[in-house]
């Protein structure tokens, strides 16, 4: 997002200075214009003036040749031939003189005309630079809107990726805690040691079968025994159970295989069961009760 507000401050930027910059050369050159106009007419003026009077002068002389009845053969006789040759000088140069300004007023009225068509032509061009800046300008602009666009999409995009990517943490967090569980479950075995009668007392073992009920009769784990009467056992790194009793009163009651195990003579009256085959010994069953 900062990166957009740069982008668009940058683009506002060069858009005032060089609109800015052209515009104010069009305008001078649209003053100079206004002046060259006025000038022309100024000019156009002159001419005009210049016209009239050169008019007046040939219809004076006009006047002059025509002057051919007696009174104003009479009026002219009356006039010597130096003061009408003097007359006509000066009306000569007065033509001449005005013909001379007025071809002096043509020339520069060219040169004005002249540098005002050159006036427009860079005023038209002006005009023309300025519309391709604004429309670069203008282009440039929608681009930088359609790379914020880009932007917000992208960023929209990476939020949903990172709450997609917090929730499968936190689903996989969910599932390896589960599976640790579920693997402390499975490598998990439950012991309960002890004598006979305090097992049987207890609801841990019950006896069943014989003969009369009571002759040959053996003991099983009770099916609606209590869990706490068993100890955790890691089935993974544990091998041994000590048990406080010397080996020949020592009965495992629950269905270990007995070529998983092995029936060890301890220290003192104690008996020491070690596992030797672990997938084996805990495969029927994950309790173990051993009685003496």
């Amino acid at each position: 997002m900062r990166l957009g507000n740069t982008l668009i401050i940058v683009v506002a930027l060069l858009m005032g200075v060089t609109t800015g910059c052209n515009k104010e050369e069009l305008e001078n050159l649209r003053q100079e214009n206004q002046q060259l106009n006025q000038t022309l007419e100024e000019k156009n003026a002159s001419i005009e003036d210049l016209k009239q009077k050169n008019n007046r002068i040939n219809q004076i002389l006009q006047q002059l040749a025509e002057k051919e009845d007696g009174a104003d053969s009479a009026a002219i006789a009356q006039i010597s031939g130096n003061q009408v040759k003097q007359r006509l000088n000066r009306l000569n140069k007065m033509v001449r003189t005005s013909g001379n300004k007025a071809d002096a007023l043509r020339y520069e009225l060219r040169g004005a005309r002249s540098r005002a068509n050159n006036y427009k032509q860079q005023v038209n061009e002006l005009e023309k630079e300025i519309k391709t800046h604004e429309d670069s300008i203008r282009q440039i602009n929608k681009d930088v809107m359609d790379k914020m666009q880009q932007i917000e999409k992208m960023t929209a995009t990476m939020e949903e990726k990172d709450t997609t990517i917090a929730r499968l943490k936190e689903e996989n967090k969910e599932y390896l805690e589960l599976l640790r569980k579920k693997n402390q479950m499975l490598n998990t075995g439950y012991v309960a040691v002890g004598d006979e009668k305090d097992l049987e007392e207890d609801g841990v073992i019950r006896k069943k079968g014989g003969f009369l009920g009571f002759l040959g009769q053996v003991a099983v784990l009770h099916p609606d025994f209590d869990q706490k009467d068993f100890r955790e056992f890691d089935k993974t790194n544990e091998r041994e159970i000590t048990i406080d009793a010397k080996k020949r009163k020592v009965e495992v009651v629950t269905p270990q295989p007995e070529n998983a195990y092995t029936l060890e003579q301890g220290e003192g009256d104690q008996t020491v069961l070690k596992i030797t085959d672990a997938d084996m010994f805990w495969r029927a069953t994950k309790y173990l009760v051993v009685s003496y």
